[in-house]
């Protein structure tokens, strides 16, 4: 599970179950089978948000992102704008414009939008990781 200031999040786990009477006595069991594979994951997480600081993003790539978003209905026609200016002036130190910067003027103009709807960070992460692809 990944989290950020504006609540981006991802994850790819989630116990469903019935409160029963054996719930309580299998809980631990699930938990553990969700918890050991995160130390891979989260080694995993940290190489895909360094490619994102280490790869460059020119405003043509960021704009054709910001598009593929509002096709996608990650963001609607509204945030476009918001995204442009964090691209632009970002509200934090994002560094040069990266696909880290990229993502993160999504994440921040997203704010509040992702508690509502979860998946947007997963398909954020996709646009993102098909422009870091197109760089390389």
């Amino acid at each position: 599970m990944f989290v950020c200031d504006t609540l981006a999040f991802i994850g790819d786990r989630v116990i469903r179950r019935k409160h029963t009477v054996r719930a309580k006595r299998e809980l631990p069991e699930q938990v553990t089978e969700i918890v050991q594979p995160l130390q891979a994951q989260r080694i995993a997480q940290n190489q895909k948000l360094l490619a994102y600081q280490a790869s460059p993003v020119s405003d043509a790539v960021a704009d054709h992102a910001k598009l593929s978003m509002y096709r996608k209905e990650i963001i609607g026609v509204q945030r476009i704008a918001d995204v442009l200016e964090q691209w632009e002036r970002p509200a934090h130190d994002w560094g040069n414009k990266t696909a880290w910067r990229l993502f993160n003027a999504a994440t921040f103009a997203l704010a509040g939008k992702v508690a509502e709807r979860p998946d947007l960070t997963k398909e954020l992460h996709t646009i993102i990781n098909g422009t870091c692809e197109r760089l390389h």
